[in-house]
């Protein structure tokens, strides 16, 4: 329940062994279920060097043609392509 903060992202992207240089609010969503509304909020976190051992990296082109990717996160997926992120 609830939303991170800026601050509460940094940490949380910390806790997975990411160096974060700080924390910028992105692009937030909305996602209707059937009996449940999720109003989604999103960061861009800078992680200079980052180490990804273990993690997907993967370009805007390639979400949407490889990954099969929520429509709850399309709008993540959208911003992702028009801001190069």
């Amino acid at each position: 329940d609830g939303h991170l903060t800026d601050g509460g992202a940094t940490e949380a992207a910390r806790a997975l062994g990411f160096e974060v240089d700080g924390a910028i609010e992105g692009v937030t969503g909305k996602h209707i279920f059937t009996h449940l509304e999720w109003h989604m909020k999103s960061f861009i976190l800078p992680v200079p060097n980052a180490d990804t051992d273990g993690f997907v990296r993967a370009t805007p082109k390639e979400m949407e043609n490889t990954y099969a990717i929520p429509s709850a996160f399309r709008v993540f997926v959208d911003y992702s392509k028009e801001n190069k992120q």
